[in-house]
C-alpha cells in the first residue's frame, strides 16, 4: 500500500532556505530515524531521494520563481507511516513552526496538505504523555479541544498518557478533518509531552 502526503511551503525570498534544508538538530535527528537518505535527483528545483529499504521516498518540487516548494513523501505501509509520524516528534514541529513563523514562511488557505492512497476505513491513534505536573489549565484546555475533535472515536486519560482514537472513511476524509495540535505544539513541548502515533485499517472482525 503505497501512501502519500502532500505538504505545499512557499517562502518570501530565495536568500531564506525551506525548512528540510536547514542543519536544525531535531530535524536531523528525524532523517537519522527514517534513513539515512540517498539522493535520486538533487537539483534546484527537483529533488528525490529513498532511505536504504525504499520504505520512504520523498520527492519535492519547486516552483519556477524558486519560492514554492511541494513535498511528496510516499511510504510503503501504514506501519511506516506511523514510525515516520512519530518520529516527526513534538519538539521538531515545534522548531518547524517557530522557523517558519521566524522567516516568513507560509501556506496555502486551502490544498496546503492531502494524502492519497488509503481507500478504506482506518484509524489514527494518538498518544500523549504527560508528568502529573502538566495538569493545569492549559492542559485541560488541550484535553477538553481533543476530546471534542473532528472524527474522534475513542479517548482515554489513564492519568500518564491521553489515548485519542480517530476513525477516517478513507485518505480524502483524513485529508479534511484529520486532528492537529499545532496550537497547542509550543505548549506540549515546555511541558515534556511525548507523542506517539500509529495508524491501523478497521478491522471487518464483529
Amino acid at each position: 500500500m503505497a501512501i502519500t502526503e502532500i505538504k505545499i511551503v512557499s517562502r518570501p525570498s530565495t536568500s531564506i532556505p525551506f525548512f528540510n534544508q536547514t542543519d536544525n538538530a531535531e530535524l536531523t535527528a528525524s532523517k537519522a530515524i527514517m534513513g539515512p537518505f540517498t539522493w535520486i535527483t538533487n537539483t534546484e528545483t527537483h529533488q528525490k531521494s529513498t532511505n536504504a529499504s525504499g520504505s520512504i521516498v520523498v520527492e519535492r518540487t519547486v516552483s519556477s520563481d524558486l519560492l514554492t516548494q511541494t513535498n511528496n513523501i510516499t511510504f510503503d505501509s501504514l506501519a511506516t507511516w506511523s514510525m515516520a509520524d512519530t518520529a516527526t516528534g513534538i519538539a521538531l514541529d515545534n522548531e518547524y513552526f517557530n522557523y517558519a513563523q521566524a522567516n516568513g514562511l507560509t501556506h496555502p488557505s486551502s490544498g496546503q496538505y492531502a494524502l492519497t492512497g488509503i481507500d478504506a476505513p482506518f484509524t489514527c491513534t494518538t498518544t500523549y504523555t504527560y508528568t502529573a505536573n502538566s495538569e493545569d489549565a492549559f492542559f485541560n484546555n488541550f484535553t477538553a479541544t481533543l476530546e471534542v475533535s473532528d472524527k474522534l472515536t475513542s479517548f482515554t486519560n489513564t492519568g500518564s498518557q491521553l489515548i485519542a482514537v480517530h476513525t477516517f472513511t478513507n485518505a480524502a476524509d483524513f485529508t479534511n478533518n484529520h486532528w492537529r495540535d499545532s496550537s497547542f505544539i509550543e505548549y506540549l513541548k515546555e511541558n515534556g509531552f511525548v507523542r506517539t502515533i500509529e495508524y491501523a485499517l478497521v478491522s471487518n472482525d464483529a
